[in-house]
């Protein structure tokens, strides 16, 4: 072969590869810096549809922008979403989940993305993976043959506001943020599960959970596009401090909430996210109907659990939790007939 054409094939197959490993799932790091030939910037930019907008779209620039340069997107992409737009907007009903790293993706993170699937009947379903790393697993896969599940390259997070992030709850707080204020919709933690369809919140501009009497919870996120609430909250964390738990996650919307209260709707009843009560309920053979009627999504914090189920060993569980499990694996709605 000459040596022109052994040249020309060997960059063909160089690039070929590089392309399969970006688009494999696997687990893999992001190199430092910004690879040659990637945009710093972001140019992403709704297009004809303020109200929302797709990360797939933009997922490689997104992958390697710096603090500096996600916060300066942000600012740039919602300059003219003022009241009046936001009015104008809903909620698109695209649903948005965090894989931190290494966190897995088991079998109660696949019970989460059906549940949702099955009752929001979202058009999209993304799920936000620090620069393209995480850990493959069956659940992963299921998840994204069944429900379409797209990977999307979320910001590497070590820093947000010129504050140093390394907890990795912390980091996927910044993640869920970001993605929110760019494109619009709801976001859910894999520990929480969705009972009942979601329309019910899209005119408002901006929905979360009550955190018991102490704060709002930020594991269910039912956000437009560019909500001021969360730009502000965002903009708050130029006083982070990620050796405190639950300060900018719980206690300072809460805070934000009393300040802007035409901003955000906190829900008491039918989103249910206490740490103590919600699940205490949960872990209970008693039904309570009265209580469970409304709710729409539980934050389970069935992390908690010493004891750890899979889809054997639920179907004999006993508690809320196992029927509310059952129901969701039988795409039934709700906790009860």
């Amino acid at each position: 072969m000459r040596a022109g054409a052994r040249s020309l094939v060997i960059v063909v197959l160089a690039v070929f590869v590089c392309f399969a490993l970006f688009n494999t799932i696997a687990p893999h790091e992001a190199s430092a810096g910004t690879p040659r030939g990637l945009q710093e910037k972001s140019t992403y930019s709704p297009g004809t549809d303020v109200c929302r907008g797709d990360p797939t779209a933009v997922e490689m620039r997104t992958m390697w922008q710096s603090a500096v340069d996600a916060a300066d997107t942000i600012e740039a992409e919602c300059a003219d979403m003022d009241e009046t737009q936001l009015s104008k907007c809903e909620v698109p009903p695209v649903l948005h989940f965090v894989l931190g790293y290494p966190g897995k993706f088991d079998f109660y993170a696949y019970i989460s993305v059906k549940s949702a699937h099955d009752r929001v009947k979202p058009e999209a379903i993304y799920m936000h993976v620090f620069g393209q790393r995480f850990d493959p697993s069956p659940y992963l896969k299921r998840a994204i043959d069944e429900f379409g599940v797209k990977l999307v390259s979320a910001r590497d997070v070590t820093e947000v506001m010129g504050r140093n992030v390394d907890v990795v709850e912390h980091r996927s707080d910044v993640v869920r943020l970001e993605s929110l204020i760019r494109f619009g919709g709801i976001y859910i933690d894999l520990d929480a599960f969705i009972l009942q369809p979601f329309d019910v919140f899209y005119k408002n501009e901006l929905t979360m959970p009550a955190e018991g009497n102490v704060g709002v919870n930020n594991g269910i996120i039912i956000a437009k596009r560019c909500s001021r609430f969360l730009r502000q909250w965002y903009k708050e964390y130029t006083s982070f401090d990620d050796s405190k738990w639950g300060d900018h996650s719980i206690i300072l919307p809460k805070k934000l909430a009393e300040t802007y209260p035409d901003w955000i709707k906190v829900e008491q009843e039918v989103l249910q996210s206490d740490f103590t009560d919600t699940y205490d309920r949960l872990m209970s053979d008693n039904l309570e109907k009265d209580y469970w009627a409304p709710v729409r999504a539980v934050h389970s914090f069935i992390r908690l659990a010493e004891t750890k189920y899979d889809e054997e060993s639920i179907k004999t569980v006993t508690s809320n939790f196992g029927t509310m499990v059952r129901r969701i694996m039988e795409g039934k709605p709700g906790m009860m007939n």
